[in-house]
């Protein structure tokens, strides 16, 4: 909480029990305000994101440009569980959208604080929203027209207006997923 990359080990974090790419990242903060964030990024907001990552693009057949565009934006979103008092004004797909908006709309500075390239709208994003999916959850997301999976324990989407996929992950899904995955791993490290 409230840290990055620069002051937590990569050893200390666990994205891959969300999605393993999200471990391969240039950039990742957690509950830090937008304007904060020393990462080159730009922006005079004060949302906080859960977690905001960013990755530029790597290429094994060159070195990496530093000075290229970001290749993509990650925003994750926890919410309290079994929380049940969504609304319309609180709801977490518009809270990404938000997070996401406000740091495209931001400019990256290179070490010697010179603008790189500006963080616009065709960057992809991705959103995810980590709770449990309770009846006023699950009505925001239906109202959202969010695809839910067969099993009912997550949703996502794309908002063409946003240019943002996102999903919505039940936590108990989440874990159960995580050991699916990664049993085999587990298994030869003969971690229980």
């Amino acid at each position: 909480m409230q840290s990055d990359d620069q002051e937590t080990l990569y050893s200390q974090q666990n994205l891959w029990i969300i999605d393993e790419r999200l471990t391969f990242h240039t950039y990742i903060a957690s509950d830090k305000k937008l304007s904060s964030i020393e990462s080159g990024l730009s922006v005079g907001s004060q949302k906080r994101p859960d977690l905001f990552i960013f990755d530029r693009k790597i290429s094994f057949s060159e070195p990496v440009d530093d000075e290229g565009p970001i290749n993509s934006l990650v925003v994750i979103e926890f919410k309290k569980p079994q929380r049940d008092d969504y609304t319309d004004a609180k709801n977490p797909l518009n809270q990404i959208y938000a997070q996401i908006t406000d740091i495209r709309s931001g400019t990256f500075k290179d070490d010697n604080g010179r603008p790189v390239r500006t963080a616009n709208a065709t960057i992809p994003a991705y959103g995810y929203v980590i709770c449990d999916i309770t009846p006023t959850l699950e009505k925001i997301l239906k109202d959202n027209d969010a695809m839910p999976t067969p099993n009912g324990l997550a949703y996502y989407g794309y908002n063409r207006n946003h240019q943002i996929y996102y999903e919505v992950i039940d936590y108990g899904k989440l874990v159960s997923d995580a050991k699916k995955r990664n049993r085999i791993f587990f298994e030869r490290l003969k971690i229980n």
